[in-house]
């Protein structure tokens, strides 16, 4: 995805891009790291250690702060990239209608164009400023608790990494899911723009024979498969999205009870135990978050239908 961007970017775009990313990327990672430090800070707690703990405190509220202030940059470099984005393509896109011969416009391909320029070119760009970052974040930030896992119990941070790869497929089926149905709503809209494109133009004919006021059978049809397919892509949605959430619960339930096994065992502490899976749940979190949002990696796709109209 980041690849297909750059391309539509061009090369003097791509410094403004890795910016924004390594941004994105710090803070997820600062996003981590806060949520792992209060594993200490809730051990030095229930040891009843305040000075300790008040220290520990001090730390997670610099990783909150540096948190912040990534939070923010990030989001006002990722705006910068969408309105970059969307000037680019419109521009792109002007360029190259232009020089393109008439007998080019047909009903069918100035459907597709108008479909191009309008919501085809804001869904590019609204993946800087909505989309691209809880998708970044939803990974970097899971990967920086794993990381820290191993300096509190390595059997834990070996259990995360074994159901990774479930994540990772539940993810993946779900985002071809979500990929499939973007293109099923891309060609419906597709032809129902080119209907009534195709409606506009046959006026003087439907009028001539008194057809004007009895509706467009075409348009009605293709109105209608449109409908349809909204549904159907709405299931399949919505059959991804709960994939991707039991994929998660499911991850937590394992380490839940392998930290349970380990406690009862005498091989961890509980109070440790407690701490640790408080951060497992702040492990699971931005990974349900990316379950639900996994249109953004289904743009591919997108862009491979509406780019073939020029």
């Amino acid at each position: 995805m980041i690849r297909d961007l750059l391309t539509i970017l061009g090369p003097e775009q791509r410094r403004p891009v890795q910016v924004y990313l390594a941004w994105v990327v710090a803070y997820g990672v600062a996003q981590g790291l806060a949520m792992a430090l209060l594993v200490p800070t809730l051990q030095s707690l229930f040891a009843g250690d305040l000075a300790g703990a008040g220290l520990w405190l001090a730390a997670v509220a610099a990783a909150a702060a540096v948190t912040c202030v990534a939070h923010y940059v990030q989001a006002m470099k990722g705006f910068a990239v969408a309105l970059t984005v969307l000037s680019t393509m419109h521009r792109r896109v002007g360029d190259h209608v232009v020089g393109l011969p008439l007998g080019w416009f047909t009903t069918e391909t100035v459907g597709r164009l108008s479909r191009i320029v309008t919501g085809g070119t804001m869904s590019v760009g609204g993946l800087f400023a909505h989309l691209l970052t809880p998708l970044v974040v939803g990974i970097a930030t899971p990967a920086t608790i794993a990381v820290t896992l191993f300096a509190f119990d390595w059997r834990l941070a070996v259990a995360v990494l074994v159901c990774s790869p479930l994540l990772y497929l539940a993810f993946r089926w779900a985002a071809l899911l979500v990929g499939r149905g973007d293109e099923l709503t891309d060609a419906a809209a597709v032809e129902a723009g080119n209907r009534v494109v195709e409606f506009a133009q046959v006026q003087r004919t439907l009028r001539a024979f008194g057809r004007g006021v009895d509706g467009y059978r075409p348009l009605e049809d293709a109105l209608e498969r449109q409908r349809s397919v909204g549904r159907r892509t709405m299931w399949m949605a919505v059959t991804g999205l709960v994939a991707g959430g039991v994929a998660v619960q499911f991850t937590f339930t394992v380490l839940i009870v392998v930290g349970v096994l380990l406690a009862l065992g005498g091989a961890v502490d509980p109070v440790q135990l407690v701490a640790v899976l408080a951060l497992v749940a702040r492990f699971t979190g931005p990974l349900a978050e990316v379950a639900s949002t996994p249109a953004c990696c289904a743009w591919p796709a997108t862009t491979c239908a509406g780019s073939s109209a020029c």
